[in-house]
């Protein structure tokens, strides 16, 4: 997993910070924000492989976010990984018909988010 950039876009601080430490144990080169805003302006100017994304942001939900990212071209190249703490099976199917690779319900867990990462890693390869 080392060569990849992964940007993660959640509000709480906490768990936002948890993320960044997991990647990077895993190797991983991480940006993250809580702003939305600020994602897709990154995405403009940085080549990720990756993104994390809340579904529940304040200002703009992790759907609408991924809704841009597919609007402006990029989740062709990038996909994405919805993680939630209103988990329910209806939701993750949900999220999988929008066009996340994977979702993930909060507290996440260290095993599931590496095999994740790992499946869509091995999936590009």
């Amino acid at each position: 997993m080392s060569n990849y950039r992964i940007l993660v876009v959640e509000d709480d601080q906490s768990g936002r910070q948890l993320v960044d430490n997991l990647l990077t144990h895993f190797g991983c080169t991480v940006d993250s924000t809580d702003n939305p805003m600020q994602a897709l302006d990154w995405v403009e100017i940085q080549q990720y492989d990756l993104a994390v994304l809340d579904l529940s942001l304040p200002s703009m939900s992790g759907w609408e976010l991924l809704k841009a990212f597919s609007n402006a071209g990029l989740t062709a190249t990038m996909p994405c990984i919805a993680v939630t703490a209103y988990h329910s099976p209806e939701t993750r199917q949900s999220a999988l018909n929008a066009g996340f690779y994977a979702y993930l319900p909060k507290p996440l867990d260290v095993r599931s988010l590496y095999a994740e990462l790992t499946t869509i890693i091995n999936r590009d390869v």
